[in-house]
């Protein structure tokens, strides 16, 4: 565990892509504000923040357990899981890659839990999705062949189990791909939705770290940062436009 002590929080300039194809093609980009937080090393230290970045406690950049798993503290329940799904070799490092709440305000659609193992590697991925109704679900993802680790751009599926929009059916298979640089510390989450008639889902987030170094740092600093506070009315708007296109509402069963 000494080692953990090591890590700190990334903070990332993140790209968000998103396709429909069917039945008509609806597309958008956005930029946003995003960070991975070492959940184990957050464990192990007895300060939780300061003034600009916190966690459970009102900074400008904050997260909270309320906005996580059943909103218990990060840790107990990311190792909850891990435990009920039997993934004993999650031994490292656990990266929470989300989208953080500005002034305590923000929607998270979707996070990512990344376990690792004692020589960094990915062991399993747990995705946190939410809907605007105020659910939430997660699809545990682990090696499917005989490693015990997941390697770059590795295919994971899952079936569609949670209502995420009302213009899509539950039902389909979800194809998720994902590629990190410990290094460059840069990361890709690719998710792809299939049903029946083929690809209908097409979504990324693409991110990359913050370089301090650079000499526009503070004004894409404030550009960035604030962006998270938009993400709920982009989904609207967006659900609005594929209205106006006449895609069909599908209701949502309690």
């Amino acid at each position: 565990m000494k080692d953990l002590k090591k890590n700190k929080i990334e903070f990332f300039f993140s790209r968000i892509f998103h396709k429909r194809l069917r039945p008509k093609i609806h597309e958008f980009k956005y930029k946003n504000f995003y960070i991975s937080i070492p959940v184990r090393t957050y464990s192990l230290n007895q300060d939780k923040g300061n003034f600009f970045f916190g966690l459970n406690r009102n900074s400008f950049v904050s997260v909270n357990n309320k906005d996580h798993g059943d909103g218990s503290p990060l840790i107990a329940w990311i190792e909850k899981i891990l435990l009920q799904y039997k993934i004993n070799n999650a031994d490292g490092e656990i990266w929470l890659s989300t989208f953080p709440k500005i002034l305590g305000i923000g929607f998270k659609p979707v996070s990512f839990w990344f376990c690792e193992n004692k020589k960094k590697q990915t062991v399993a991925v747990i995705v946190e999705v939410n809907n605007t109704f105020k659910q939430r679900e997660i699809y545990v993802l682990s090696p499917p062949d005989e490693r015990d680790f997941l390697v770059n751009g590795q295919t994971l599926t899952s079936k569609k189990i949670f209502f995420v929009s009302p213009f899509i059916e539950i039902n389909g298979t979800y194809k998720f791909r994902f590629f990190r640089n410990t290094l460059s510390c840069n990361e890709t989450s690719r998710i792809e939705l299939i049903d029946e008639q083929g690809p209908l889902i097409v979504t990324a987030i693409s991110s990359e770290k913050v370089r301090t170094s650079s000499s526009f740092f503070p004004i894409l600093m404030v550009y960035y940062v604030f962006l998270p506070l938009l993400t709920a009315a982009r989904i609207n708007w967006q659900a609005f436009k594929l209205w106006l296109k006449g895609i069909k509402l599908i209701t949502r069963k309690a």
